[in-house]
């Protein structure tokens, strides 16, 4: 599960990417370059929260020492293109924060994964940098100053 910024483009259909014809009789060179030549439109992100489909549900994370954390989260599957014009399949992760920002990341989990299963993957990042934390107080790490170029 990986973070992405607001302005990612993702597509809601399979792109079809290929080398598009090119017309005739249209002057110099011919098409070379790959692109998407279905009808499949990119859109961001961000814009998905707006459209009635994509429903927030409040999903149970953790216990804590006041009461229990939940979150509103919901998911869809989207299509992305690498940088290699490769279309893979991916979940969007969308989280609202209790400040009501919006965080997105990209999961490759399998289709049938439900919506409490990639919230459980998207939460644990808490506890990995809750560790790291901890081993760099104890370690002392937390007061370390450094005094000159070399350190």
């Amino acid at each position: 599960m990986a973070d992405i910024p607001v302005d990612t483009q993702v597509y809601l259909t399979p792109p079809v990417v290929g080398v598009p014809d090119t017309p005739p009789g249209q002057p110099g060179r011919p098409f070379a370059q790959l692109r998407v030549v279905n009808d499949a439109k990119a859109v961001e992100v961000r814009s998905l929260i707006r459209q009635p489909a994509f429903a927030l549900q409040p999903v149970a994370i953790r216990q804590t020492e006041r009461g229990l954390l939940t979150y509103d989260c919901g998911a869809c599957g989207v299509w992305t293109l690498t940088p290699a014009h490769a279309v893979r399949e991916e979940w969007l992760f969308v989280r609202q924060e209790t400040d009501g920002a919006f965080s997105f990341s990209l999961s490759n989990a399998p289709a049938d994964t439900t919506l409490a299963q990639l919230t459980r993957w998207r939460c644990q990042r808490y506890f990995a940098e809750r560790t790291y934390q901890d081993a760099k107080s104890e370690g002392g790490w937390a007061e370390l100053v450094a005094r000159k170029y070399r350190a």
